[in-house]
């Protein structure tokens, strides 16, 4: 079902005969005709306006697009379309892949620059655990050495003043 809007209907934006009204850089194909208000769009449009779908009849993908003019919903299949329109998108395709590829390998690149700097940090942090247990080891020489000499009293008096 297609709601026809008087907004819709009433476009002021007029294109030539064979012009894509959206880019007006373009021809129109007449695979994207609206079934509803017949207005048509060209390749490069379709392919930003429309999206994958999977078809449960057919079981295969389909593109759907809602209709820019009308908002009509529309599924087209990929069998109905010509030649030049199979090989424009085929070549968006591909180039969305590179950019999805591109941004992966940029990606791993920061895993593997994120985990250097946890390794580095792990090992700082192992060499203060180390530095540390041995100050805990010569203040507990230096408490044991002071006990000799010292009451414990006054020890504890000195620990609990701290």
């Amino acid at each position: 079902m297609c709601l026809k809007t008087d907004i819709a209907m009433s476009c002021d934006i007029v294109a030539p005969d064979n012009e894509c009204y959206i880019c007006f850089d373009n021809n129109k194909s007449d695979t994207f005709k609206c079934r509803e208000c017949k207005n048509s769009i060209c390749n490069k449009c379709f392919y930003q306006l429309s999206r994958d779908v999977y078809n449960p009849i057919t079981k295969k993908m389909d593109m759907s697009l809602k209709c820019p003019t009308c908002r009509c919903d529309a599924i087209y299949s990929y069998e109905d379309f010509e030649k030049n329109e199979i090989i424009y998108l085929v070549n968006n395709h591909i180039k969305q892949l590179h950019s999805f590829f591109k941004e992966r390998d940029e990606l791993r690149k920061e895993i593997i620059d994120n985990q250097k700097k946890v390794d580095l940090l792990e090992s700082k942090k192992n060499i203060l655990e180390y530095k540390l247990n041995g100050y805990s080891k010569i203040n507990e020489y230096v408490y044991n050495r002071k006990t000799k000499y010292i009451p414990k009293i006054a020890i504890q008096k000195l620990i609990n003043d701290f």
